[in-house]
């Protein structure tokens, strides 16, 4: 978890993959998160700060579990 007390912006205006617009932070990090079966939790309000909340699994591949015996 991140948090930044600072000016904090509208996360409904954040531009999408499909918009001329778009910017690679949060999409590349939501992406990232995804394809390891994590996720991006972004809350902002203007003027009082972001809290951003990435969530991933962390464990032991059925491979090294042998390896840990």
């Amino acid at each position: 978890m991140v948090e930044y007390n600072g000016v904090g912006f509208d996360v409904a205006g954040v531009p999408s993959y499909d918009s001329k617009q778009f910017g690679y932070g949060l999409f590349s990090i939501r992406e990232q998160l995804q394809n390891v079966g994590g996720t991006l939790e972004v809350n902002s309000i203007k003027g009082e700060g972001t809290k951003a909340i990435m969530k991933v699994a962390v464990g032991v591949s059925s491979d090294e579990q042998g390896d840990l015996e």
